[in-house]
């Protein structure tokens, strides 16, 4: 009786069993953390718009004008430090994405330029770590899966 070999049919089927459960576990980092970052900055009733404070006045030669000032972003509340980063106009959330290096290697982020001053803080702000916290949020979750055996069955044919 000869065995036959299928080394290249069983890393093939090992890369693709691999390939969808980092693609599962990438899904989940990325949907984790834009449901963390839905939280409003604005709150009251005017939630994302500026709004006109003041009254209007008719004049001579303009008709109708606004006198006053604008109200932008009077009832802003900025997240907390330590805390992930509220919305604001939601760039960032929107950005949040995954890309495959290759078959076996991922990674995920943004390439908004702030998402990496609320992660790391500046001089003037101390870190939101939104990264680091889904990380540590959701590895719990993904570890199982890459621990685990994988269940990849090989035709068992041998030829005579």
């Amino acid at each position: 009786m000869d065995l036959i070999w299928r080394g290249e049919e069983a890393a093939e089927r090992v890369t693709q069993e691999v390939h969808k459960r980092l693609n599962w576990a990438c899904r989940l980092l990325t949907n984790h953390a834009k449901r963390n970052m839905n939280v409003p900055a604005l709150i009251g009733k005017h939630r994302g718009r500026s709004r006109k404070e003041g009254r209007q006045k008719e004049t001579k030669d303009r008709g109708w004008q606004f006198i006053g000032r604008m109200k932008s972003y009077k009832d802003y509340s900025p997240s907390a430090p330590g805390d992930y980063p509220r919305k604001r106009t939601g760039k960032l959330r929107q950005s949040i994405t995954f890309v495959f290096l290759n078959r076996l290697t991922a990674q995920w982020g943004t390439n908004v330029p702030y998402g990496r001053w609320l992660e790391m803080g500046t001089r003037h702000m101390a870190p939101r770590p939104w990264m680091s916290r889904t990380n540590a949020e959701v590895l719990p979750q993904i570890q199982p899966a890459f621990n685990g055996s994988l269940d990849i069955s090989m035709p068992t044919e041998t030829e005579a």
